[in-house]
């Protein structure tokens, strides 16, 4: 699989639970960003993560998913 590569980018998790107990996103988008940039920078999709490359992210709750606990990423190209 190619994966694409960006100058700068902005990531947007939307993160599914399985159950319907509540959480706190941060909990979970914290760890999950710094892994997800890590794994970035080294399949060379951006060439480092601090703060010039990786220029924002967010996080929001997808919903319940019955079957899976899963998170969705989105990269856009920061245009600035």
């Amino acid at each position: 699989m190619v994966l694409p590569k960006f100058k700068t980018l902005k990531i947007k998790y939307t993160i599914y639970f399985k159950t319907k107990r509540k959480k706190d996103l941060d909990n979970y988008t914290a760890p999950l960003h710094k892994f997800m940039c890590d794994y970035l920078v080294e399949n060379g999709v951006i060439p480092e993560d601090d703060y010039t490359i990786v220029t924002g992210f967010c996080s929001e709750f997808g919903g319940i998913d019955d079957n899976y606990a899963l998170v969705e990423l989105e990269g856009e190209e920061d245009g600035t």
